[in-house]
């Protein structure tokens, strides 16, 4: 796939950590790029010769290397967004179908937009998007 690469604008965000001493928070956010005043590189600990950026803002450090789970954390701050599996995660008011014999969720009617649901998950996400399909009769 060919994406088409943007400008960045001071209006837009990028998904970073906070930065405190040598740890990170476990919650990932979405920080605006206006708040940033400068960025710098440092050594990631442990690994030899790879680096990180890190950006500097009147709040504080943060980093742009975020974990599944903080991303997972930051998302589930975002109304219809529910967790669906380990790593996985769908916006339940652009669900399409679900498909409960292969446990699939699908955004699009030709099936090729999907994720995979755990079975723990089926029953909860299901009795939300009848919830929402119902509230729009």
């Amino acid at each position: 796939m060919n994406y088409e690469v943007k400008k960045l604008k001071s209006t837009d965000t990028i998904k970073v950590v906070k930065k405190i001493g040598d740890k990170i928070d476990e919650v990932a956010i979405m920080l605006p790029v206006s708040e940033i005043q400068g960025f710098r590189t440092e050594k990631k600990s442990g690994r030899t010769g790879q680096t990180r950026i890190v950006y500097i803002t009147d709040m504080g450090e943060y980093i742009d290397e975020t974990r599944t789970e903080q991303t997972m954390r930051l998302f589930e701050n975002i109304e219809g967004f529910v967790r669906v599996g380990r790593g996985s995660m769908a916006d339940v008011t652009k669900i399409d179908e679900i498909d409960e014999k292969v446990y699939e969720i699908y955004f699009d009617k030709n099936k090729k937009s999907f994720v995979e649901i755990a079975a723990v998950h089926l029953t909860n996400v299901k009795k939300m998007l009848q919830k929402l399909r119902n509230n729009k009769k």
